[in-house]
């Protein structure tokens, strides 16, 4: 074989894969889906078994600061039937198990 048709075939091989679609890519969720509802529920004054009864346990509990509870949601790959989250971060400082702060991002 000469070498214009070894280039030739090479091409068509190299260019005939992105002729197929793309390969199906599951969707990875992770962390806790919160709604806008679930969020307003929250008061000042709540106890940590009031907020983990609402909520459900936090994402994140530092054992350094543990009075912070950090709920994330991140979505990978999504498509029109993955479960999203109205928050996607949210964290809640408590002092002596009472809710004190509330912070939506």
């Amino acid at each position: 074989m000469n070498k214009i048709s070894i280039a030739l075939i090479a091409t068509f091989l190299v260019t005939g894969c992105s002729l197929f679609p793309s390969p199906y890519k599951v969707p990875v969720t992770q962390g806790t889906v919160l709604t806008i509802e679930q969020v307003n529920q929250l008061q000042i004054g709540m106890t940590t078994e009031q907020v983990t009864f609402l909520l459900g346990q936090p994402s994140i509990q530092d054992p350094l600061t543990p009075a912070n509870w950090v709920y994330l949601f991140r979505s990978i790959h999504a498509d029109k039937n993955t479960k999203i989250s109205e928050v996607k971060k949210l964290t809640l400082v408590f002092d002596n198990k009472e809710l004190i702060d509330i912070r939506k991002f």
